[in-house]
This record gives structure tokens, C-alpha cells and sequence, in this order.
């Protein structure tokens, strides 16, 4: 097989395309990288139950063997998916300014004895979801589920929508030029969100939304709160969020994506992102990530010492060892995973989450209160945190 060409999935459980609604993929939302993955896998196998409601079937297995977990806590990573998307709304807008604000999922169960996740659509979505004749992208499920990063994931589905359906232009040839606002971009990636903690909209955000001409500046700076923003400084953004993006798309997918930063006024402040996106003529085999041999005995002492610092619960060096392996021996894997750890309420298996987070490509999630601190030392956790990172990145590109 060339090199370049997307392998066929050796899984007969799902189909190696799916054709995704563009208003799905257009709407605001925020989600992890597991639970688009699922998302995707449930949309391969949706039918309508004998009342005409969509629904999908899944088994545990199946889903193990397709993205790749191990260990014995999918139950604990479907709980949080199942949450999460009964707990979605979609909020759906046309270019003439109509729009649809609407839940996803109703209902989602999960049954042990048979291993088998049953997710219920809500009927209103059933013509975004089943049987799409029109207004639909193409996605080849083995390479989207290839992608690490949930960021990557959704900003391919946001450029290939437009991408592909953007009329063919004799002197461009196969690029495109796709535009986004600062602003715009954040609230469809997720690094902003909309939904405070108990799953509401605030009623100004629902009125500018409904608006024929949104104002996403002014609902980013001005209506929501600074606890539902995530990389919020523009270097946090482009560096964590915008070039991990680019740079696994470019590697993995069917498409090339290059940018260039809009800017306007004296200082040259930054209001958008202009993407320029290349069909590549054959799409690529989504690349496995490389497993990296076990380090000499020295090397691997040094890591585990590292490890031992970072986390500060007492653990075995077996589990040192563990996390090593899992994250690739990339000890800033491991180090940004016990970040996350930090801001979470309740973790009972503090290794196992860790080991979730890296595997499943966790990242940062706005709204959060650390175990044992109040509120306000809670945003100060957070002051430090940022602090923290930011100098970190400053001393690698400093040695660069």
C-alpha cells in the first residue's frame, strides 16, 4: 500500500465513512476528544426505533478495539461520556441568521451483563443525524479516530465542512481560504464555553446568538464569565491549542492547513485567523504514534524520580513506571495530566485518571473546583498553574 494512502479499517463493526450533518459539525459545543470519538462510532450505527426515534447501539468491546483502551476502566470512561453528551445542546444557526437551539441526546444507558451502551437521540435531531441526503461532509472514521488531540479533531471537521463545499476556483485550484474571527474560533473549538456548570446558557449570550449578525467578541470578552475560558492569553492559544492542531491535521489527514494571523489597528492587534486549506490528491495513512523503547536504566531511574516529584499523593515506583509507558517516557504528558488531576473534585484511582488522561487526550476544562481549596483559592490554584506553564514553554523555547 503507498504510503500516503488511507489504510481501509480492519474493524468490520464500523463503516470506514460517515456522513456527518454540517450543522452539527457548524454548531457550539464543547467536547472531549473520547466523546466525539464515540459520538462518531454511535452516528455509523444510528436506526430508528419502532416509535421513529433515532438510536445506536454500541458494545464495550467493539469500542476498546477501536480506539485502542486498555485496562479495565472503560465503564468509568463511558460514564463520563454518557454525561456529557446527555447534557449536549446544540446550537445550530443558518446564513440567513435562522436558528435551532436543541438537546442531542435524551437518554444514554449502559448494560454490564451484555456489555452494550444504548444511546437515544432526541427525535428532533433525527434529520441531522439519519439518512442525510444534502448539506453533509464526508469523514473517514480510521482517521479521525487517529487524532490525540480533541482540538485537532475539531478543527478538521470545521475546515473540511468548508473546505469541501466551497466552490471550485480554476486559478486556486484545490486551496481554499476559510476565515474565522478570534473569537468565533474559540467558541467552536470549546476553549470557550457557553454553558456555565449547571449546563445553562446565560439569557444575553441566548439573545446575541440569536441575533442575524452575532457579535462572538462581544460575547467572548464581554458575557461570559473568565471561568469558562480556557488558553484565554492569544501565545497559550496559538501554542497549545492552534499550532497542536495544525501541525497533527498536517500529518494525519487529507487536507493541508497553513494560517495567517489577521490583524488590525496601530498595535496590530489580532482579530481572526485566515486558513488556507490544500486537497491533498491522496490522503494520507493516519500514523500510529511510534511506541519509544524503554529507556537504559539510568535514563529510566531519572524519569521515575521526575515522576515522583511531579505528583505529590505518595505512589509505588511500578506506577511511576506505568504512567512512563503510557505517556511514550514524555514526562510533560504526565506532568500536564496531575495539572488536570489538580482541579478535579473527586478522584478515587488518582494513577488510573492519569492514565485515562493521557491515553484519551484530556485537556484543560474551564469550569472546576480544587478538591479541599474554596473558590477563591481555587482561581488563585489556577493563577499559579498558568503561571507555571507559561514559564515552562518559555524555557523550552528558550532552548531551542
Amino acid at each position: 500500500m503507498a504510503k500516503n494512502e488511507i489504510a481501509k479499517s480492519d474493524k468490520t463493526m464500523f463503516p470506514d465513512m460517515l456522513k456527518k450533518s454540517n450543522f452539527l459539525i457548524s454548531s457550539v459545543y464543547r467536547a472531549s476528544l473520547l466523546e466525539n470519538k464515540v459520538l462518531a462510532l454511535a452516528l455509523t450505527k444510528v436506526r430508528l426505533s419502532d416509535q421513529g426515534r433515532p438510536v445506536a447501539t454500541l458494545r464495550t468491546k467493539e469500542i476498546k478495539e477501536v480506539l485502542h483502551v486498555t485496562g479495565n476502566a472503560m465503564g468509568t470512561y463511558l460514564k463520563d461520556v454518557a454525561t456529557s453528551l446527555a447534557g449536549r445542546t446544540m446550537f445550530i444557526e443558518s446564513a440567513d441568521g435562522s436558528f435551532k437551539c436543541m438537546s442531542l441526546v435524551g437518554v444514554v444507558s449502559y448494560e454490564s451483563g451484555s456489555g452494550t451502551m444504548e444511546i437515544k437521540f432526541e427525535p428532533e435531531i433525527k434529520d441531522y443525524i439519519y439518512d442525510l441526503k444534502a448539506n453533509f461532509t464526508m469523514l473517514n472514521i480510521p482517521m479521525m479516530l487517529s487524532f490525540r488531540s480533541g482540538w485537532s479533531y475539531r478543527l478538521y471537521e470545521l475546515l473540511s465542512s468548508r473546505a469541501y463545499h466551497t466552490k471550485y476556483d480554476k486559478e486556486t485550484g484545490n486551496v481554499f481560504h476559510i476565515k474565522y474571527g478570534v473569537s468565533e474560533i474559540k467558541l467552536h473549538l470549546g476553549t470557550v464555553q457557553i454553558k456555565d456548570d449547571k449546563g445553562k446558557i446565560n439569557r444575553d449570550i441566548q439573545r446575541e446568538l440569536e441575533k442575524k449578525e452575532i457579535d462572538y467578541d462581544y460575547i467572548v470578552n464581554e458575557l461570559v464569565h473568565e471561568k469558562l475560558k480556557s488558553f484565554d492569553k492569544w501565545c497559550d492559544f496559538k501554542r497549545r491549542v492552534l499550532d497542536v492542531a495544525v501541525n497533527e491535521i498536517n500529518e494525519k489527514s487529507d487536507i493541508s492547513v497553513k494560517y495567517d494571523l489577521m490583524r488590525s489597528g496601530r498595535g496590530g492587534k489580532i482579530y481572526g485567523i485566515d486558513f488556507e486549506v490544500t486537497k491533498k490528491d491522496m490522503t494520507v495513512e493516519p500514523t500510529l504514534e511510534e511506541e519509544v523503547p524503554t529507556p537504559a536504566d539510568a535514563e529510566l531511574d531519572d524519569l521515575i524520580d521526575k515522576v515522583m516529584d511531579i505528583i505529590d499523593e505518595k505512589i509505588k515506583i511500578s506506577q511511576a513506571k506505568a504512567l512512563l509507558k503510557v505517556a511514550n517516557y514524555d514526562i510533560n504528558k504526565i506532568e500536564y495530566a496531575y495539572e488536570l488531576a489538580c482541579k478535579q473534585e473527586n478522584i478515587k484511582n488518582l494513577i488510573g485518571w492519569l492514565t485515562a488522561a493521557i491515553q484519551n487526550g484530556y485537556e484543560d476544562a474551564p469550569i472546576h473546583k480544587v478538591k479541599g481549596y474554596s473558590q477563591e483559592q481555587t482561581e488563585e490554584f489556577d493563577e499559579y498553574m498558568e503561571q507555571m506553564r507559561l514559564e515552562h514553554y518559555a524555557k523550552v523555547d528558550s532552548t531551542k
